[in-house]
């Protein structure tokens, strides 16, 4: 599936009780046969009062 940007969603990120996302650590599921590399750049966006907001990790 390709984003508006052209970009491609690999896969989804979640939140739970015990690993809550935060401004230092957010957990993603990649989609299968998905690699990502240490040292990859992640992006995750997010719905926000304002619009929408973009998350970066490595």
């Amino acid at each position: 599936m390709l984003e508006s940007n052209g970009r491609p969603v690999i896969g989804l990120s979640s939140a739970t009780a015990s690993q809550p996302n935060s401004s230092d650590a957010f957990s993603f599921w990649l989609a299968p046969n998905v690699i990502v590399n240490p040292f990859d750049i992640v992006e995750a966006e997010q719905v926000a009062p304002e619009g929408t907001s973009r998350t970066f990790g490595i």
